[in-house]
């Protein structure tokens, strides 16, 4: 049961970080004020992708 608890957990951040970074890239598009702080927190969102895959793939 736990197994399959994690594996939702790690659909469901998937799912998440898929969300975000098409927001960001909205937000990007649309010229929005905020787009260098954008551009930050993908490239650290970024390394957190690099992260997880490193440590549960």
């Amino acid at each position: 049961m736990e197994d399959n608890q994690i594996l939702l957990t790690e659909h469901q951040l998937r799912v998440q970080i898929k969300m975000l970074k098409n927001r960001m890239n909205q937000l990007l598009e649309k010229k929005h004020p905020l787009n260098e702080e954008i551009i930050k927190v993908s490239k650290e969102l970024d390394k957190l992708i690099v992260s997880y895959q490193t440590l549960f793939l």
